[in-house]
């Protein structure tokens, strides 16, 4: 996306709020209406600066906050505020009353507001959301007005804090009261597009000063009876308010194609359209990819089709190309896959297009700068700076479909045959150790002190929060004891890291170890997960014994899987031949739930070992791998019934798959396609143009994958 999320990283200041129609589910605040306290400080609240519980005028009772300027520099500011325990992707809600006493009225540019923060554990702010109301000099004077604002916790929030806000400009005078104030837990506004969940909200954008503002409302987004996204922008009270929404589901890598219909190429000039995958950037990193349809982002008498990877101002994450469009239906896609963005847009709404004179807009960039998933599909058609736009003809925009095609290959693979340290890899350790490429195999001889010593990805790598499964696997060739002990000598150790530092001193990780007692011939597989727990190894989830382990090292060694999804995992030790390898179970389970959050969906590959002091010993490695795959689908029931004048056929249906219809009138003779290509509408597909004969007629639904390889 987008203009807007490139302002953050200039200014380094996010201004984030709503207009907030959103609904409070409980008010979390302690006095919000002023009324308890010692004289001028009121119970619950911290006040900064000139911030005064006062008595009369209230919106209710007998007292209200008053906040007024310090005259302390040019810009300062006095406020009110409580803070709360949030986590990540909650939505907050709050609203107040605010009153312009004539008595005291506001003057120049002073403004007085309300304001929603976020922080981190360290209580370091991470966002900080101003509402699109605020009393200034020529808001009306002795009315009681209603303000508000609600805004969803970014990445690595601990705290939401409420605030009321007095900023007080060149020392000018005025002040400003708060009372019944509300803050809570926000309900959210969903549409249902094609066949998925998209969530809905009121925010804006501030641009200048607190003045000029993006406004986004759940009023401009809609769904009509065909199913189509109809986004508009339209000017009331006022305010210019846009639309915008963002997928429930998280996805990942693959194909993201929307269906449009309308004069995308006439659209008003300081409008921007927005077709992309977003995650909120994490320190300095950034996982987005853009489809831009604008003329304000770059300039110009004509609307430019932009296609961008975040951060905009590396030039070579950018492309623009002038749009002039000879139709109407047109499709805007891209494909992500490792270290990859392919962009296309073409004319008409088929799953490719007819032929090359379709195609109007192309770019294939590779680069160490296309982000690792998890990421949400997000739409949105705004205001550049807020500002009015020139006319009102060409200020709606209807998105026929959307679809998403998920990638399903292999994301990492090393055999480790090339002698030599692949750059996709670093090496982890840090005392006196051995780590070769050898006979086909990464051989790991780790150092004193429980040293873990080995390989690690060079770049995080992301798997997390979507239905996709993922595999991460290696196959241990053989171990090596030179100085043995009583009980385990050596660990084969893969891990998934959240940071660089191995899985005991990370802060969230998954870890799956094989000790190998020479004295015993045993492998003991071990799984760990843990979620912010620092020098740990962390939750147990698995502890099984592999015997007589030298049998299957000279069998080729043993093949050790672990897939996840975004909940459960499931472990396999297997020959090479892909038969399970016998193993006894000593507590926990072979599947179940991981119990890892979103603080993991990206980390690091880490592949090695490390010896049990005092004794010595290698670990071989054949190869590594990691997969996705879309998840298998389960058996699906078929029901055909009368409809009206003829019959209706159903089959339960997933995403990631296509559906066809066969017929026979003679079982003898076999089916016959009837209709392919159809795409699902989970959880149920209908089917009413069925065949018409006189006889008995057979049907089969057919299933294929619908992934991007």
């Amino acid at each position: 996306m987008q203009r807007l999320r490139r302002y953050v990283l200039i200014h380094l200041l996010l201004l984030w709020a709503c207009s907030a129609n959103c609904g409070i589910l409980s008010n979390v605040l302690v006095n919000p209406g002023f009324e308890l306290g010692t004289s001028d400080v009121p119970s619950g609240w911290t006040p900064w600066g000139n911030a005064w519980r006062q008595g009369l005028p209230s919106h209710s009772g007998t007292n209200a906050g008053k906040l007024f300027g310090n005259w302390s520099a040019t810009t300062n500011f006095s406020y009110f505020y409580q803070t709360f325990p949030a986590s990540r992707g909650q939505v907050w809600s709050g609203t107040a009353w605010a009153f312009n006493s004539s008595d005291d009225l506001m003057r120049g540019a002073n403004r007085a507001y309300l304001t929603i923060g976020f922080f981190d554990a360290g209580h370091t702010g991470i966002l900080f959301c101003a509402s699109p109301k605020q009393l200034i000099g020529t808001s009306p004077t002795n009315q009681w007005i209603p303000i508000s604002a609600s805004a969803r916790a970014p990445w690595n929030t601990a705290y939401a804090s409420f605030i009321l806000n007095f900023m007080q400009v060149s020392n000018e005078s005025g002040s400003a009261r708060f009372d019944d104030c509300e803050f809570g837990l926000a309900t959210t506004s969903m549409v249902r597009f094609a066949n998925r969940d998209w969530i809905v909200y009121d925010w804006s954008w501030d641009w200048v000063n607190r003045t000029n503002m993006t406004i986004f409302s759940t009023n401009r987004v809609s769904v009509d009876s065909n199913g189509w996204l109809h986004l508009s922008i339209r000017e009331e009270n006022g305010h210019w308010w846009c639309a915008e929404l963002e997928s429930v589901d998280w996805l990942g890598y693959g194909e993201y194609a929307w269906s449009v219909e309308g004069p995308l190429d006439r659209l008003e000039s300081n409008t921007i359209l927005g077709l992309f995958c977003f995650d909120e950037p994490r320190g300095e990193t950034h996982y987005e990819i853009d489809i831009e349809i604008s003329r304000s982002l770059i300039g110009g008498y004509e609307n430019n089709l932009l296609y961008t990877v975040q951060p905009w101002y590396i030039w070579e994450n950018g492309y623009q190309t002038p749009l002039v469009l000879t139709n109407t239906e047109t499709t805007h896609r891209f494909q992500w896959t490792p270290g990859k963005a392919h962009w296309q847009g073409y004319y008409g709404h088929d799953r490719e297009p007819i032929d090359s004179s379709h195609l109007f807009a192309e770019r294939v960039y590779e680069s160490d700068n296309v982000p690792v998933p998890p990421a949400r599909c997000e739409i949105n058609f705004w205001l550049c700076e807020g500002l009015a736009p020139p006319d009102t003809q060409y200020l709606d925009v209807v998105i026929k479909d959307f679809r998403f095609k998920p990638f399903e290959g292999v994301l990492l693979h090393d055999d480790f045959d090339d002698g030599s340290r692949s750059n996709i890899w670093s090496e982890l350790g840090w005392s006196s150790h051995e780590i070769e490429e050898t006979d086909g195999c990464l051989r790991v001889r780790p150092g004193l002190g429980w040293e873990t010593a080995g390989y690690m990805t060079g770049r995080k790598m992301g798997w997390g929060e979507s239905v996709l499964e993922y595999t991460f696997s290696a196959l241990l060739k053989t171990v090596r004891v030179d100085e043995a002990q009583s009980g385990d000598d050596i660990a084969a150790i893969l891990s998934f890291c959240s940071e660089t530092n191995n899985a005991w001193w990370a802060t969230n990780a998954l870890t799956l170890e094989s000790l190998y007692d020479s004295d015993n011939d045993c492998l003991t597989l071990i799984f760990f997960t843990k979620d912010r727990l620092p020098q740990t190894w962390g939750r147990t989830n698995f502890i099984g014994t592999v015997t007589n382990a030298t049998r299957y090292f000279a069998e080729g060694g043993v093949d050790l899987r672990l897939t996840l999804n975004k909940d459960s995992y499931k472990l396999a030790a297997c020959r090479t031949n892909g038969v399970p390898v016998a193993m006894s179970v000593d507590s926990g389970s072979l599947t179940g739930l991981h119990g890892l959050s979103w603080r993991l969906d990206r980390g690091y590959w880490q592949i090695g070992a490390w010896n049990a002091d005092p004794a010595r010993g290698s670990v071989f490695w054949d190869r590594t791998d990691i997969r996705v795959d879309a998840p298998r689908e389960s058996p699906f029931r078929v029901d055909l019934q009368a409809a009206g004048d003829g019959s209706e056929l159903s089959w339960s249906s997933c995403f990631y798959r296509t559906y066809s219809v066969m017929t026979s009138t003679n079982l003898s003779q076999g089916f016959s396609p009837y209709a392919t290509n159809i795409s699902p509408v989970p959880p149920l597909n209908l089917y009413t143009d069925l065949l018409n004969s006189a006889g008995a007629v057979f049907y089969r639904i057919g299933s294929s994958a619908d992934v991007l390889r």
